[in-house]
């Protein structure tokens, strides 16, 4: 009776350093240290294309379309346009598809931002580009892009291509 007393205390005192001994962690020393990551932007012009129906690809009056034909790109995640502002611009419509693992994407209308411009007044104006909101795609190497509008030609139209790094 008294060795299985000595047993039970034994198991007692035993069973919680066994399950203890686990979950010990190495020291903060073994981990990498943390750096921050330079993200890395692409930009890609847009160039006019004769729209059906319009006089001239550069009018700056009647309807616009222009395009970033499908291409290879560097690797990148997120995407968005952006132009010169100009108050003539009515009806931007921007969308873009992409290609990952060799498959390309639907097209994708972008949602929001098109026709919004930094208040002239405001503290953001100085420098400030017209656009659309940037779009996470996931992890791309190939884009194409549509943009048109209803009045208007944008200028100096870019596709920025962004890769987060790792």
């Amino acid at each position: 009776m008294r060795r299985r007393t000595a047993l039970t205390a034994l198991s007692a005192i035993a069973a919680p350093l066994l399950l203890a001994l686990p979950v010990v962690t190495p020291p903060a020393a073994a981990a990498p240290a943390a750096r921050p990551v330079a993200p890395e932007v692409t930009r890609l012009p847009l160039v006019a294309v004769r729209a059906p129906g319009s006089v001239s690809a550069r009018s700056t009056s009647g309807p616009a379309t222009l395009q970033l034909p499908a291409r290879s790109t560097t690797p990148f995640s997120t995407v968005g346009v952006t132009w010169a502002p100009d108050p003539r611009l009515q009806g931007v419509e921007v969308s873009v598809r992409t290609r990952a693992a060799g498959r390309w994407s639907m097209w994708t209308a972008f949602q929001g931002g098109s026709d919004d411009a930094a208040d002239p007044a405001s503290a953001d104006a100085s420098g400030a580009r017209a656009g659309t909101e940037p779009l996470w795609v996931g992890p791309s190497d190939g884009v194409q892009v549509r943009l048109t509008t209803t009045a208007g030609t944008p200028r100096d139209v870019g596709v920025e291509l962004v890769d987060p790094g790792t």
